[in-house]
């Protein structure tokens, strides 16, 4: 297009989204330019003009997603521009297709979790190469230092979740602090992390579990399935695997045995106490020998009667139970969260 003013022509060039402009002054039959600038292009004022990622990696902050120039909304999925995307970390990735490829550095040798919620029996590790490496299972995995490709396979491209875990002091540190407490699933797998300060017994009740829920030392090696029974842990740092068959029912009970745990007990006395919950530990304090009733109504049949170092005492049943003087921790196990009632006289 030419805009003539005067003896000046204004020659203006269209490319593209593009508008070069020209100042020219006519010489007979000649023309001579004076000057000739860049009108508008893709930066940060002009992200319409942004033609594709290479103009839009040009602008600091900005990133290509959608076919458009953006700075919001950086997409979970990786490209060839944002390949910290593909990089597998601890934690947690829900699926948007039935298969989904990540990349995971081990910097060094360890052992790393993977577990796919809603997986199609596909999924695996390979090195570089795509030479196969190992399966993924509910078990941690060995991995030498190097490169990898994690292949997660799903079964449903909305429901799938695969929830990595790679042990190294970083990842443990992000980890929740485990103390007596309830814990409920917000996802198909949890981690965290328990410091035993002294040797002692753990209760790990875990409401809907899958079956695969577990206690680890901090490099993954495996310590100790979680049962309905205490378990004694020695003095150090543990994660704690909770693997819940249902991501949104899933409880986890938590009790440490030590004075401070205990001193946060509900204290039982004769009376009746309503479910809040799966499992509920109180405090019970004989001042003499004697007699107790414990009926448990919508019992789960995990119900049971402890020292306060969660040693065994005595089940709980229909019949009246003696016990000495001392301190006492009761477990209620219910079926129903919300039915459960603990009835006690003594």
């Amino acid at each position: 297009m030419v805009i003539r003013k005067g003896f000046l022509y204004i020659i203006i060039i269209m490319f593209s989204k593009m508008s070069y402009s020209a100042v020219v002054i006519p010489l007979g039959d000649n023309f001579y330019i004076l000057n000739i600038g860049n009108i508008t292009s893709c930066d940060n004022n002009y992200l319409n003009l942004c033609n594709n990622a290479t103009e839009c990696k040009n602008i600091d902050g900005y990133w290509w997603s959608n076919n458009t120039c953006n700075n919001f909304d950086e997409p979970i999925h990786c490209n060839v521009l944002h390949q910290d995307n593909c990089l597998l970390y601890s934690g947690t990735y829900k699926a948007i297709t039935y298969t989904h490829y990540y990349r995971l550095n081990m910097a060094t040798r360890g052992n790393i979790f993977l577990n796919i919620a809603h997986d199609s029996g596909y999924s695996a590790i390979y090195d570089e190469d795509l030479n196969y490496v190992s399966d993924i299972s509910s078990d941690p995995v060995q991995l030498e230092t190097g490169n990898y490709i994690i292949k997660a396979r799903y079964s449903s491209p909305t429901s799938g979740v695969l929830n990595a875990y790679i042990a190294n002091q970083a990842s443990y540190n992000k980890l929740e602090s485990i103390i007596s407490g309830t814990y409920k699933a917000t996802t198909f797998t949890h981690y965290y992390r328990l410091n035993m300060a002294t040797r002692g017994n753990i209760f790990l009740n875990i409401a809907h579990d899958s079956g695969y829920s577990a206690i680890y030392d901090e490099d993954l090696n495996y310590v100790s399935d979680i049962s309905s029974d205490p378990v004694q842990l020695e003095t150090g740092n543990y994660i704690i695997k909770a693997r819940y068959s249902s991501p949104t029912s899933g409880v986890l009970n938590a009790y440490i045995a030590n004075q401070a745990s205990y001193n946060k007990l509900e204290s039982i006395i004769s009376g009746t106490y309503k479910a809040t919950t799966f499992t509920h530990y109180y405090r019970l304090n004989m001042t003499t020998r004697g007699n107790i009733f414990l009926n448990i109504a919508h019992d789960s049949g995990y119900s049971a009667i402890y020292d306060e170092d969660l040693n065994y005492i005595s089940d709980i049943s229909s019949d009246p139970i003696q016990l000495e003087t001392g301190n006492y921790i009761i477990k209620a196990r219910y079926s129903s969260p919300t039915s459960g009632e603990l009835s006690i006289l003594f």
